[in-house]
């Protein structure tokens, strides 16, 4: 964390054809501010393995390729 205003760049990788859609595109956020993003994922239900998939979620800032992380979690599909 530094104290410059960014905007980042929010995506979704683990099943293929997986949507992400938030409100805004890129985010900005001020230096110090706590930011909530709601987002939705979408995928059609062909696409999903088994009812749990692994999500990885990567956040970049675009002004500064340095700041950048990453986090896994889960999508849970409708039972086959």
């Amino acid at each position: 964390m530094d104290s410059t205003d960014h905007e980042y760049l929010i995506q979704a990788e683990g099943i293929e054809d997986l949507k992400l859609e938030t409100d805004t595109d890129p985010v900005a956020v001020t230096s110090g501010q706590v930011y909530n993003l709601p987002v939705t994922l979408r995928t059609g239900e062909e696409t999903l393995k088994a009812r749990s998939n692994d999500v990885i979620f990567s956040i970049s800032a675009l002004d500064d390729p340095a700041i950048h992380t990453t986090k896994r979690t889960k999508f849970i599909g409708p039972v086959h």
